[in-house]
């Protein structure tokens, strides 16, 4: 049954077909889905296609040509993330959606932040210069199974509290934090802004932003959902526009000049937006969503899931090998170290014979990896077109170089 039917069940995937569709497969074992994905040939497709009208025609002709496709993009978006689509922005990357969320808020000298220890150097960043204006920062502490701690949350909210970031899944480990909890226990303390970094989730395990109960929620294309790279997605709720500032960089899609000093944010998550993009990539996202939600999520999340498992299992039986992922609910992160080489080295030697994998450290990630007494990992992410024989191969081949 060809993965491209949307008829089909969500469990059946026909993985000779979806590598079929996946020129990649054909010359590498990717591993690093964590960090960018092999496209299907349809989003190759959408991509190539789009870009071929735009020479022929004109960026604003093609872009008026295929303006109901692009509609679309927020359509397949909404039933992606579980929301409305008018809830959707298209952006350049979860970093920019998350910046973009973040500048909104309206935050004061003495507001407090809450942060998780899983935060990305990007949002990190920001927050630092929060601090620098006088915002006060506290971290949520992240228990012994690699979790957020809930009752630590619970403990620091109070009527100060005006923001809370929070990380679905570590880029570091596989652990899968439990954002309904720690939004739910948010929201009978305090009405701050709920911050959702969701970066490593979407594509590989299913979301719903209106059961996560948070008012932003970011995601890229290029990672487990297989666009392309310069993507990224905005869920920005419409409950708590009104509360928010406008965006700091806008352009006029972003909203109308009316007067003479005079400017309205777009109706909706598109006040977020730049009108100016790379077009073909956004046809090529829309066909990654799509071709996502063929497959169907819940399918997705089982095969990647037991891949993952395998590869632990299997990483676990070299004795130079130390896998690091805590104990709480796992996902396709794998994270690991190698006895006496240094992680980047592993990625190298590994490329050199066509096995991709990355080595996250602290320039990325300080917080987690800090507290776990390392530097840097390396990143196996299995995704579903993946099969255990490649995974056999990597494992194969770190073997190899035991003392």
């Amino acid at each position: 049954m060809s993965p491209t039917d949307r008829s089909a069940k969500p469990e059946a995937i026909d993985i000779d077909a979806v590598r079929s569709d996946t020129p990649g497969c054909r010359e590498v074992i990717h591993l690093n889905n964590a960090g960018a994905s092999l496209p299907p040939k349809v989003v190759i497709d959408a991509v190539q296609n789009y870009f071929r009208s735009e020479a022929m025609l004109g960026g604003y002709e093609t872009f008026d040509a295929h303006a109901p496709a692009m509609e679309a993009v927020y359509s397949s978006a909404a039933e992606l993330l579980g929301c409305q689509r008018e809830e959707v922005a298209v952006t350049g990357s979860s970093s920019e959606a998350w910046w973009r969320a973040f500048t909104s808020v309206p935050l004061e000298a003495r507001d407090r932040v809450l942060i998780g220890r899983s935060e990305f150097v990007s949002s990190a960043a920001g927050l630092f210069q929060a601090a620098e204006r006088g915002v006060e920062l506290a971290m949520i502490d992240t228990g012994p199974d690699g979790l957020l701690d809930l009752d630590q949350l619970e403990s620091l909210l109070d009527e100060r509290v005006k923001l809370i970031c929070l990380t679905e899944v570590p880029m570091t480990q596989g652990v899968i934090n439990p954002i309904a909890e720690a939004v739910a226990i948010c929201r009978q303390s305090c009405d701050a802004i709920v911050i959702v970094d969701g970066t490593q989730a979407v594509g590989q395990l299913p979301v719903d932003v209106a059961a996560l109960g948070c008012d932003f929620y970011t995601a890229t294309g290029r990672k487990w959902l297989r666009g392309p790279r310069g993507t990224g997605l905005l869920f920005a709720s419409t409950d708590v526009l009104d509360r928010m500032h406008p965006p700091i960089f806008v352009d006029g899609a972003a909203g109308a000049w009316v007067g003479e000093r005079t400017f309205i944010p777009a109706d909706g998550a598109k006040r977020f937006e730049f009108g100016e993009r790379p077009y073909a990539n956004v046809a090529g996202l829309g066909a990654a969503i799509d071709y996502a939600l063929t497959i169907g999520l819940e399918a997705i999340e089982t095969r990647v899931g037991n891949l993952a498992a395998y590869a632990r299992q299997q990483l676990e039986a070299i004795p130079a090998v130390a896998v690091h992922d805590n104990v709480g609910p796992r996902c396709g992160i794998v994270s690991f170290t190698l006895d006496g080489i240094d992680p980047g080295d592993v990625v190298t030697r590994l490329r050199k014979v066509k096995i991709h994998l990355a080595a996250p450290g602290t320039r990325a990630s300080y917080f987690d990896l800090v507290d776990r007494d390392l530097q840097a990992i390396v990143r196996a992410a299995p995704h579903y077109y993946n099969t255990e024989q490649e995974i056999d191969a990597m494992v194969a081949e770190l073997g190899k170089w035991q003392r």
